[in-house]
């Protein structure tokens, strides 16, 4: 196989600097064949991005392969904005104490226990207990996920002759 010297170049040894089965990543759509005038070149992973071989993982132990999604579905629940309604149903009880020895009332001190005292029961809310929420998502399994990685679009291309 001819190697490129220091005076040497690409048009004394066409196709050196990218022989068959390389990968030529450009951000122009013209053909690798009439850029640097050698070589048949195939448009390669439209609309995916380039992994290394690891031949301990099976998603990526071979070279070539697909995989992956742009979107997965939820097997948890998800929030798209599905509007509920919670039944919260409890009270509140406030005791006041009379506090004074005179029978008069007055401000009321939750440490104050003498004295006779008063129990004042409200529901909360007022109509009884049940409340309306619009949740930031949705309450169905299933909704689709994105799971796309940042990426830098560009041209890539195989050599295959």
């Amino acid at each position: 196989m001819a190697t490129l010297g220091a005076t040497s170049s690409t048009a004394t040894f066409p196709g050196v600097a990218f022989p068959v089965g390389s990968i030529y990543l450009a951000v122009v759509s013209t053909d690798p064949a009439t850029l640097l005038g050698y070589g048949t070149w195939a448009a390669i992973g439209a609309g995916r991005v380039l992994v290394g071989l690891d031949s301990g993982d099976a998603n990526f132990d071979t070279v070539e392969e697909t995989g992956g999604a742009k979107t997965v579905a939820s097997s948890a629940q998800t929030f798209t904005g599905t509007a509920s309604t919670v039944v919260v149903n409890h009270t509140h009880t406030v005791t006041i104490s009379a506090g004074t020895t005179d029978g008069t009332w007055a401000s009321f001190d939750s440490s104050t226990t003498s004295g006779t005292g008063h129990n004042y029961t409200t529901s909360n809310p007022d109509s009884g207990g049940a409340n309306s929420y619009t949740p930031a998502g949705t309450n169905a399994a299933g909704a689709a996920t994105s799971v796309v990685q940042p990426y830098f679009v560009c041209y890539m291309w195989k050599r295959t002759a």
